[in-house]
């Protein structure tokens, strides 16, 4: 994989259109601000544009339903999307930090949070 180099540019390869909103907005974010140019960096950026999909459905869900829920037998649980946005969260970071792009020493914004 080459290396990424940080280097403003105007134009970039458009997201995939099987993004969405969360995804990209950290795709348009990230190539504008970093030159991936390669194909290796590109499906990482969008493997890490997917998770970031994911994590911000599963935060709307919790929004909207509440972080504890009741079961069919009145016992109040976490939400069970839960670990699932956890996991997505990290699958972001992890996919941004394999591209070296620093993830671990700044906030990755994403969706409407």
């Amino acid at each position: 994989m080459k290396k990424v180099t940080k280097k403003k540019t105007t134009a970039g390869p458009a997201p995939p259109k099987d993004l969405g909103r969360a995804g990209k907005e950290l795709w348009r974010r990230l190539m504008a601000e970093y030159r991936l140019d390669d194909a290796g960096g590109q499906e990482l950026l969008r493997i890490a544009a997917q998770a970031a999909d994911r994590a911000e459905s599963c935060r709307q869900a919790i929004a909207r339903e509440g972080a504890v829920i009741v079961d069919r037998l009145g016992t109040r649980r976490p939400h069970p999307l839960l670990p699932a946005e956890r996991q997505a969260r990290h699958q972001v970071l992890q996919a941004l930090r394999t591209l070296n792009l620093g993830a671990g020493d700044q906030e990755v914004r994403y969706g409407s949070t």
